[in-house]
Formats: structure tokens, C-alpha cells, sequence
């Protein structure tokens, strides 16, 4: 009962032996070939495929780079016109003066730091009407309003000398109570 269409032809005498195994051969290379190419396109695709990823990806990533380096490049730009500023109004408004012969200390952290000023700067520093100024490895007097403009365009060598209230009471346990100290002393 379970007589295929080629054993029905073969007993019948329509078709012989080898005409059968002739067409059995035939249809195994087709399926082989059908077969084959299927996996050769599949494989294209997936070749394809992955030339499209990788090739987003590398766009991707060039992207990243010309962005981080643009930030780069205005941090550049800003922090230069920063300077240039600091650098026109350090210039325009520095009272230096060159020959001068009293030295003025300040702390710059922990620092210590001198500045030769003269005898009218020293009592200007003193009593808070000038400022210094650290620009470009020198050391600037400045008015203190112009001090103060640089600090906000967020200069931060910027120091100022405040003249300190004297104390009301001094302790009861300090020994050195009765000794006033000047408020022109220079260390």
C-alpha cells in the first residue's frame, strides 16, 4: 500500500533503474543547492549586517571624540579670554613702584609671601585700600574696588587685607596683656 509514485512506474515498466537514481541524484543536488544558497545569503546578511553595525558604531564614536574635543577647545578659548582680561585690567590699574624698600608679608595658603611696596602702599595695605594681585608668576598692587571686580570674573590670586577691630578686652590670663603691639608693625 505504501507504494511510492516511482515504485508504481518502476513495476509498471515506464521507468528504469537508473532513470530513478538519475532523478533521486538530481534532487538531492537541488536540495543542496537550495540549501547552499540559503546559507550564503544568510551569511551575507549577516556580513552586511554587521558592516552596517560596526560602521554606525565608528560613526558613533568619531562623534564622541569631535565632541569631547570641541568642550576641550572651549575650555581652551574661555580659560585664554580669561586671561587676556585679568591681564588688561592687572595693566591698566597697577601701582607698583619699582624702586621701593619696605617689605610687606602675606599668606598665600601657608604660605608666606613678600611684596616690596613703598611707605604709602605698606600703610594702603594696611588699612585695606589696596589689594594684591598674583599674575603671571609677579606680584601687582591694585585698587581694592578693581581687586574686587577680579574676583568676580572668578580670579581666585586675589588677596585682600581687611584692617582688623582691636580687641575690647584682652584675656585675663594672657601675660602679655599690658604690651600694646603698633598697628604699623612690620615682620
Amino acid at each position: 500500500m505504501s507504494n511510492s509514485l516511482q515504485d508504481q512506474l518502476l513495476q509498471a515498466g515506464l521507468v528504469t533503474d537508473k532513470k530513478v537514481k538519475e532523478v533521486k541524484k538530481d534532487k538531492k543536488k537541488q536540495a543542496k543547492l537550495v540549501k547552499n544558497k540559503k546559507r550564503q545569503t544568510d551569511d551575507v546578511m549577516t556580513e552586511g549586517d554587521l558592516a552596517i553595525y560596526y560602521a554606525k558604531k565608528a560613526q558613533f564614536e568619531k562623534m564622541e571624540r569631535d565632541k569631547a574635543l570641541n568642550e576641550a577647545r572651549e575650555a581652551a578659548r574661555a580659560k585664554k579670554a580669561l586671561k587676556a582680561k585679568v591681564k588688561q585690567i592687572v595693566t591698566q590699574h597697577r601701582q607698583n613702584i619699582d624702586d621701593s624698600q619696605v617689605v610687606f608679608r602675606y599668606l598665600d595658603g601657608s604660605r608666606v609671601r613678600q611684596v616690596y611696596v613703598s611707605e604709602g602702599q605698606h600703610k594702603q595695605l594696611a588699612s585695606g585700600q589696596l589689594a594684591i594681585v598674583l599674575f603671571a608668576g609677579k606680584t601687582h598692587l591694585i585698587d581694592n574696588d578693581i581687586a574686587k571686580k577680579l574676583q568676580e570674573i572668578s580670579y581666585d590670586k586675589v588677596f585682600f587685607f581687611e584692617k582688623e577691630e582691636k580687641i575690647a578686652s584682652p584675656d585675663a590670663d594672657d601675660p602679655y596683656a599690658k604690651y600694646q603691639v603698633p598697628d604699623d608693625l612690620m615682620w
